[in-house]
């Protein structure tokens, strides 16, 4: 039997969905059957191939590398210091960084999932930044960044 790299690799995605499935199945009591069925799915796929497919799969998974840096206090760099609200909510994060490799736009919003908030800049590449708010066009509330059932 041949190793077909694109199906170990759908596999091994659908192994990645199965965990990251069961990880939503232990956060939420009453999950749904959708989740529980693409664990099945994983398993099953896993359980019934053929050793030497198995170990491609476990191959490919090992060569995934999965670096930790949250401990390295020297790689945080704040964007933004908080808001007047303590309570306020700065959510869902989302970085572009352009051609030149060194600026960098950050935009997030202030609760979860509601309309864009605010932008900052930086053209160093994420070392400093710099808040761009109020160079934004007066229509730039209305676009909402992450759906949710909110609005």
């Amino acid at each position: 039997m041949t190793c077909d790299r694109s199906a170990a690799r759908a596999v091994l995605v659908s192994i990645t969905c199965a965990v990251a499935a069961t990880v939503a199945l232990a956060r939420e009591p009453l999950a749904k059957p959708e989740a529980a069925n693409a664990i099945k799915q994983a398993r099953r796929a896993w359980m019934d191939a053929a050793p030497e497919m198995q170990a491609a799969w476990q191959a490919e998974r090992d060569a995934i590398r999965n670096v930790d840096l949250s401990g390295d206090v020297q790689r945080r760099v704040v964007i933004a210091q908080g808001t007047p609200e303590p309570e306020a909510y700065h959510a869902h994060p989302t970085t572009a960084l352009l051609r030149d490799g060194k600026t960098m736009f950050c935009v997030w919003n202030i609760g979860h999932g509601g309309h864009a908030g605010p932008m900052a800049k930086s053209i160093d590449g994420g070392l400093t930044w710099t808040r761009i708010d109020d160079t934004l066009p007066p229509n730039y509330v209305n676009f909402r960044n992450c759906p949710s059932k909110e609005g």
